[in-house]
């Protein structure tokens, strides 16, 4: 989702190495920056009753979960390409940078950094969300219903669901993770999980499935094609125009995908597949 700029000034000074700090530390970063600073002296104050517009929502939780999903993507992607390596010569490099040999103790030290960062990041967030989650999953899903149940009407699981939305809505005790579960109807209370697990095939292990080849973009298709069913089959949304867009753009990327296969494999050449990708990308903006 959100991507760290590069600053032209350092541009130059900065190796991949230093753009993986960055991505990687930068959150966390934030997130004691802002606790400190801002929340902190925010709890402070609603306590003396100075504050009287701040509430529970505005918590170190709700914190730490928006910057790690603003900045998941970008870290994941700047670890899996640590793993990355080209062949030039008699040595080996970093293909997202060409300076950088595959050898060495630096190389050592900087691959075990990103195989920690791994259990942070790219397999951590995902587990993290879940539990956030999972604690409270009475709480997300108060009459333990599902939708799919054959026995009563549609009009009448359409009010159960509503209800539901509405207890955990006002409760006070899941205010922190709401951006967890606020999309999602109460018996996907899981689904940002769910939703966190696809980029992480789409971003950290797509980088790191041989990288370049048609085998990367057929397995990024087959990814695609697999939450695709995914989502046609739960509808997972609250809201049902959530439910179109998800698979809308679901099938944008599956177009998308499909265009980069035919680009390889040259069944499509020259500008033509430039103008397919192109009008792409631009019908998947504005459908988001």
């Amino acid at each position: 989702v959100f991507v760290i700029p590069e600053i032209n000034c350092l541009k130059q000074r900065m190796s991949h190495y230093d753009h993986l700090l960055l991505a990687t530390l930068l959150p966390l970063f934030l997130i004691i920056i802002i606790s400190v600073f801002i929340i902190t002296p925010l709890d402070a104050l609603a306590r003396s009753k100075w504050c009287t517009w701040y509430n529970q929502q505005h918590s170190y939780e709700a914190l730490a979960i928006i910057i790690v999903f603003l900045f998941y993507s970008s870290a994941s992607r700047t670890i899996a390409v640590t793993f990355v390596c080209q062949d030039l010569g008699d040595h080996s490099y970093l293909r997202a940078d060409l300076d950088m040999k595959c050898s060495g103790s630096k190389y050592q030290l900087w691959f075990i950094y990103s195989l920690f960062m791994c259990v942070i990041w790219p397999l951590g967030t995902p587990i993290l969300f879940f539990m956030l989650c999972w604690r409270e999953r009475k709480r997300l899903h108060p009459y333990d219903f599902s939708k799919r149940t054959k026995h009563i009407s549609r009009k009448e699981k359409e009010e159960i669901v509503s209800r539901a939305a509405t207890v955990r809505r006002f409760d006070p005790k899941i205010h922190g993770i709401k951006v967890l579960w606020i999309p999602y109807e109460p018996e996907f209370w899981y689904w940002e999980s769910v939703e966190t697990v696809k980029r992480m095939m789409l971003t950290f292990i797509a980088q790191i499935f041989r990288p370049g080849t048609s085998t990367q973009v057929i397995y990024c298709l087959a990814v695609v094609i697999g939450f695709l069913r995914l989502q046609v089959y739960m509808n997972p949304y609250t809201e049902d125009q959530d439910d179109i867009l998800a698979e809308g753009l679901l099938w944008m990327l599956l177009i998308f995908y499909m265009e980069v296969l035919m680009s390889q494999l040259a069944i499509v050449q020259g500008s033509s597949i430039d103008y397919l990708l192109c009008s792409t990308l631009i019908l998947a903006i504005i459908g988001s």
